[in-house]
């Protein structure tokens, strides 16, 4: 290989939890709900841009380490290399396959030296870029300047769970409820959940440290955000975005009923059960980095016509970005703003209520409990 962009993690933090590669298990797993996921989308998409502003070919190579969900998706020009197999042990930590996958083999000058890094003052320009070496990292830590003209070329690699999720999600509003990693929280806001999620939710958050000052929104202010929306058009459909276990949405379910709340668990069975058929190992992926419910979560979201976000938030940005319209924004949802996202899907209702209404699924899942008036995959 002449030429190459050794990709790595962003914040070099991903994928050094314990993992046990060969028995596919985790010693420890703290990361389950939060791997960065579009942090390393973002971050391989601007590996792409420079790319494409160079004229330049040469393939994106990543670590199965650090984008294990690299089989479930579709990146354009970009090869995933395995450090961790079983004839390779001695290497089979994270330190020691970054700087693996930062050591070029050069057969051609016969020697061995480390790839080029690229900083952020290189990448600022977003008009040129000229690759300095033939074999380059990216060294700029995490930076995003709001540009994603490139986002649509990441992909869903099976053509079936693309379409089942555009097809199902396309005429949904996306709520993206964050209330783990990055997200500050009180006694006070602890006793906004129902009385037995509680000591879960403390004991949940007691694994993650964190690392922003996101607010926290209470169920209470997104279902009178729901409440709102509902009242303008009745048959609206939701996909909540979010990053807890299953039962902390129950509430939702319960208020407004399966017809018109949806989340991943709902599609979790039948692609788990697809992928299976398919000779996918998906649990193993599931069990390392969620991967399962981060495909279906995050594409669920993105192929919404209509995003509300949380601030601060690489994933609501990326749903916000990656498909729906475009003409019309939500605010960020920070709690106190509810009359102002509603007024943001008052505009964008005036302008496509036709691509949100007349909507059969409305009366044949309110019969059914909402079983989906949708053909599975399966």
């Amino acid at each position: 290989m002449k030429t190459s962009f050794r990709l790595i993690d962003p914040f070099t933090a991903w994928g050094n939890h314990d993992y046990d590669w060969f028995n596919k298990e985790f010693k420890q797993n703290d990361f389950q709900y939060d791997s960065g996921f579009c942090n390393r989308l973002f971050t391989w998409e601007m590996a792409h841009r420079l790319r494409e502003l160079s004229s330049d070919e040469r393939p994106i190579l990543v670590q199965r380490r650090i984008f294990p969900e690299f089989e479930l998706l579709k990146l354009p020009n970009t090869k995933v290399v395995d450090y961790s197999s079983k004839d390779n042990q001695v290497f089979s930590n994270s330190h020691k396959e970054r700087l693996l996958h930062l050591t070029v083999l050069d057969t051609f000058k016969k020697s061995v030296y480390k790839a080029t890094p690229i900083n952020l003052k290189e990448i600022k320009n977003k008009n040129s870029f000229k690759f300095k070496s033939n074999h380059v990292y990216n060294d700029w830590g995490f930076y995003q300047d709001g540009i994603h003209n490139h986002i649509s070329n990441i992909r869903i690699e099976d053509i079936q769970v693309e379409k089942r999720l555009k097809e199902s999600n396309g005429k949904m509003v996306g709520i993206h409820l964050r209330r783990g990693n990055g997200v500050i929280f009180s006694k006070k806001d602890v006793e906004t959940f129902p009385k037995d999620l509680r000591v879960k939710y403390i004991d949940y958050r007691k694994q993650i440290e964190c690392v922003d000052g996101i607010p926290f929104i209470s169920d209470s202010q997104y279902i009178k955000l729901i409440e709102k929306l509902l009242k303008i058009n009745p048959e609206q459909q939701f996909y909540l975005s979010h990053d807890l276990p299953d039962e902390f949405v129950d509430i939702f379910y319960e208020k407004f009923g399966k017809h018109h709340i949806i989340t991943k668990k709902d599609y979790r069975q039948e692609f788990q059960s697809y992928y299976e058929s398919k000779g996918i190992d998906i649990k193993s992926l599931q069990n390392y980095c969620n991967g399962l419910d981060n495909i279906i979560d995050l594409f669920a979201y993105s192929f919404t016509i209509f995003t509300i976000g949380t601030i601060y938030s690489t994933w609501s940005e990326f749903g916000k970005r990656y498909s729906g319209v475009k003409d019309i924004d939500s605010p960020a949802m920070i709690g106190s703003n509810v009359d102002e996202v509603v007024s943001s899907y008052q505009e964008f209702y005036n302008k496509y209520k036709d691509k949100v209404t007349g909507q059969d699924w409305l009366s044949i899942s309110k019969k059914l409990d909402r079983k989906s008036g949708i053909k599975t995959i399966i």
